[in-house]
């Protein structure tokens, strides 16, 4: 089986692909800031989906900024911090897909180490 990567310009537009491959989504990268609704509020609609789906977030802030932001609610999730090398993005998903999904796509409380 061949992996396949695919994007989205914003949180709805994931979304929708989302309820149409409903099986398909290993792993969502999430941009802790995006136009519209923000990475955490998207996170928590894909949950609603129970998907399965392994999520990661991402900022180029700093996790004090984006909690700020945010709140507290970030810590929650894995997370990277930009800028990143594409080795360190690399190990970050194999150890998120190494790891047991989550029942019912809830993330909460998982943690990825970048080994």
């Amino acid at each position: 089986m061949r992996d396949t990567t695919s994007t989205a310009s914003s949180g709805e537009e994931a979304l929708v692909y989302c309820r149409s491959n409903r099986s398909a989504v290993d792993l969502a990268l999430v941009d802790v800031i995006m136009r519209g609704m923000d990475g955490v509020e998207f996170v928590k609609r894909l949950e609603h989906l129970k998907l399965d789906t392994r999520i990661v977030l991402m900022s180029g802030n700093s996790p004090e900024e984006v909690q700020k932001i945010l709140g507290k609610e970030t810590a929650a999730y894995r997370s990277m911090w930009k800028p990143f090398e594409a080795s360190t993005l690399v190990q970050m998903v194999k150890n998120v897909l190494a790891a047991p999904a989550a029942i019912g796509g809830d993330q909460k409380g998982q943690a990825a180490s970048l080994a």
